[in-house]
């Protein structure tokens, strides 16, 4: 990176400045790494991996996302191309929070930890293992490809049957497809599903045809989510149930926030609402489809999706329009032509409601744990811990190393994997969870990981229960 010793007068950029440079239209794309702010306006279109790169702009750190998406030999080669096609900037404001420090911490129990050593350590231990024996980070791509093409054929056929041929059972079917078309976007806009970022655009791009938007999602998860899981204010999916519901222990509680007599009133009802918010939240799960179908547009208009800024491009927005209507077209409008608004109804609701529920319940036991919250993490300042010990106190498995498993959530139970090494093929995630075990208990970290989904499921499900009740004590959480 650019040696700031050599620099006679240091210069600093602002957030709010850096957050003005993040790829809209007209706009310059500044990212970044280190603490350094770098000009890769012309290097965007450069970049190996294709043009997720883009996401990470106007970003007050991308660190994370540069160190866990390369092995150790790529990160010298995109540094490379760094140095040669982007502009060194200055250094981001040290008043900024969110700024990456890298120090030593002490624990309670005395252990002291190197906060860079933990990933240092254990991606190279990956990288070598990897390799030597499968070729490297992307091994078993064509698994991954074949399923890729397979599941939108069957997307396609059962969406035929569905609005053209009057089938419920083709309409259950499609709700199955299009969750595991949610899974196979979710590796596509992560880089996991090949080395070739064509590859990786085109499966990722099964977002919009399912009805949502790969564009507001990427934003939403890769940046939002991946760089600071379980961080309020920063996560969205912390806040997914705000106001109404409590995902996570920083949400105020209703009784301490609404003593004004005008706000008693729905002060009430949403202490009521909380109180079996535990039950509430999985039959809600049901509207997540038509949820992310809806938001996809308020986002691209707003330029801003929760706690993350968007930035704003005419063809993305025009584009999204234009698959949105598609979807209504042969989901909606069709079937309603030749066999009425009741069958229309009831199969958009078997399928999205069947998608939703299988996707959705699969996500969410990953992150929202008593556990897994960030006061858990026993240090002075939570903010010198490298990022990727963030993710490990943060992050639960579920039955890591079963491939089944891996099937069924498209790899979302090596959770901690996942974020540790995000574009990885999934198929490798039980090939290296041993590892990752091995250097957490190394460092002295935890490795949550359930014996089952049933067992997390639960645990998820009580502490929605905890965090709605407004008599348990959860100090130790705030």
């Amino acid at each position: 990176m650019h040696d700031c010793s050599t620099d006679e007068t240091m210069s600093y950029i602002s957030l709010k400045e850096l957050e003005e440079h993040n790829g809209s239209d007209k706009r310059s794309s500044w990212i970044v790494l280190y603490g350094q702010v770098y000009d890769i306006t012309s290097f965007i279109n450069l970049h190996p991996g294709g043009n997720i790169l883009q996401y990470a702009t106007g970003i007050a750190d991308a660190t994370c996302l540069f160190e866990s998406y390369h092995s150790k030999s790529s990160i010298k080669k995109c540094q490379a191309l760094l140095m040669k096609h982007g502009k060194y900037l200055g250094e981001l404001s040290i008043e900024t929070e969110s700024k990456c420090k890298y120090v030593m911490n002490t624990y309670d129990d005395g252990t002291i930890l190197d906060s860079t050593n933990f990933y240092c350590t254990l991606r190279n231990r990956v990288d070598v293992y990897l390799e030597k024996n499968y070729g490297g980070r992307h091994a078993f791509q064509w698994i991954y490809q074949t399923e890729a093409v397979l599941t939108l054929i069957l997307y396609c056929l059962t969406t035929y049957y569905k609005s053209f041929k009057n089938s419920y059972f083709a309409a259950v079917c499609l709700g199955v497809i299009m969750a595991r078309m949610g899974f196979l976007m979710h590796s596509g806009n992560h880089c996991g599903i090949s080395s070739n970022p064509y590859w990786n655009r085109f499966v990722g791009f099964f977002m919009d045809i399912i009805g949502s938007s790969h564009y507001t999602w990427t934003y939403e998860h890769q940046i939002a989510h991946h760089t600071t899981p379980n961080e309020y204010h920063k996560d969205n999916d912390c806040e997914i149930g705000d106001p109404l519901f409590r995902f996570h222990p920083l949400i105020s509680d209703v009784e301490q926030t609404n003593k004004d007599n005008s706000k008693k009133t729905s002060a009430r009802f949403r202490i009521y609402i909380r109180r079996y918010q535990h039950i509430l939240v999985p039959i809600l799960m049901s509207i997540g489809f038509f949820k992310w179908t809806i938001n996809d547009i308020e986002f691209l208009i707003k330029s801003k999706g929760g706690n993350i800024r968007l930035a704003t491009k005419i063809h993305v927005i025009m584009s999204t329009l234009i698959t949105k209507m598609l979807w209504l077209i042969i989901h909606v409008i069709v079937p309603y032509v030749y066999y009425g608004g009741k069958y229309t109804l009831v199969t958009l609701i078997i399928f999205m409601v069947i998608g939703a529920y299988y996707l959705e319940n699969i996500f969410i036991v990953n992150h929202i744990q008593e556990n897994l919250q960030t006061p858990m993490i026993h240090v002075d300042n939570r903010r010198s811990l490298h990022w990727a010990i963030h993710q490990v106190y943060t992050t639960a498995n579920w039955k890591s190393n079963s491939y089944l498993a891996t099937f069924i959530s498209g790899g979302l139970n090596h959770q901690i994997e996942h974020h540790l090494f995000p574009s990885m093929n999934i198929y490798l995630y039980p090939v290296i969870s041993q590892i990752v075990q091995e250097e957490c208990y190394k460092f002295g970290l935890p490795y949550h990981n359930y014996t089952s989904f049933t067992t997390a499921w639960l645990d998820m499900f009580y502490y929605l229960k905890k965090l709605g009740n407004r008599n348990t004590n959860l100090d130790h959480l705030q």
